[in-house]
Parts: C-alpha cells; sequence; structure tokens
C-alpha cells in the first residue's frame, strides 16, 4: 500500500459507522517515521491479539468476524 493510498483509506474511516469497528481518530505521521493510525484504546485488546492467543478458534473467529462486518 503506498502513502497516499493509506491516507485516503485513513481518511475515509473517519466517517465508517459501525458497532463492531472502531472509528479512526486521526492519523499521526511523525517525521521520518511510517504513518499511524490513531484508533480509541480498546480495555479488551485487538482482535489480532486474540486470535493468535487462542488458535484453536483462530480460523472460526476470523471467519465469524468477517461475516458480520459484511452483513
Amino acid at each position: 500500500m503506498n502513502i497516499i493510498q493509506f491516507i485516503k483509506e485513513s481518511v475515509a474511516l473517519q466517517d465508517f459507522d459501525h458497532p463492531n469497528v472502531l472509528q479512526t481518530l486521526g492519523i499521526c505521521w511523525p517525521s521520518g517515521v511510517t504513518p499511524r493510525v490513531v484508533l480509541p484504546y480498546m480495555a479488551n485488546g485487538d482482535l489480532r491479539s486474540l486470535i493468535r492467543k487462542n488458535s484453536a478458534v483462530s480460523s472460526n473467529l476470523y471467519q465469524l468476524f468477517t461475516i458480520r462486518m459484511l452483513c
């Protein structure tokens, strides 16, 4: 992904409104560093960490998450 595409997607996510998706608070691009997306704090952690901790349910959980996001 190039920088322009990253910025366009980050800006588009600011207006994305879904109960299962965190709203983008902004982007940060310190000099000489890869740009970052600023998201709200997640007290229970992120989906990727949950999947990595429990590989037995990882594929089912990921499929369920994907299906719910598409609906």
